[in-house]
């Protein structure tokens, strides 16, 4: 019974949870995105673009980036990330540097997809003032996705 039980909990985040990829309007450079689950919310992305200029950024796009200040922890391979620089502009919370939580090293976001592109899941947590949210991202089809746009 618990074995069902764990199955019909896994299928939501397996079924939405998804990585895709291709060009940007008028070939200007190509994408690749992947949702992020999170209970009470429906459209958190990962967003990941490089433009013609070899401008590489890596962002979580959402409504919900409507303030100055957010505490993220990205947490993969059995490390934790926090985000420690970032731009908000137009709902979307571009990272620009991140720093292992155990280490102290620091990882711009080519190093970070390292990181990404190697594992099956993420979970992501925001915290805003009181406010704390967490999330889950599949990485399944994410090396495909994060290496169609790297190779561009």
């Amino acid at each position: 019974m618990k074995k069902q039980i764990i199955v019909f909990i896994l299928i939501p985040f397996l079924t939405f949870a998804q990585w895709n990829y291709g060009n940007l309007n008028n070939e200007i450079g190509t994408y690749a995105s992947g949702n992020i689950v999170f209970l009470g919310f429906d459209d958190f992305e990962f967003k990941l673009i490089k433009s013609k200029n070899k401008d590489l950024v890596l962002s979580i796009n959402s409504e919900y980036f409507i303030e100055d200040y957010y505490y993220v922890v990205i947490s993969v391979f059995n490390k934790h990330f926090r985000v420690s620089e970032f731009e908000i502009f137009e709902r979307k919370f571009n990272i620009i540097e991140l720093q292992d939580l155990a280490k102290n090293d620091k990882y711009t976001v080519a190093e970070f997809l390292k990181f990404l592109k190697s594992d099956d899941e993420c979970i992501l947590t925001i915290k805003n003032d009181n406010k704390i949210i967490q999330g889950f991202s599949s990485l399944k089809e994410s090396s495909l996705a994060i290496n169609y746009v790297l190779r561009r």
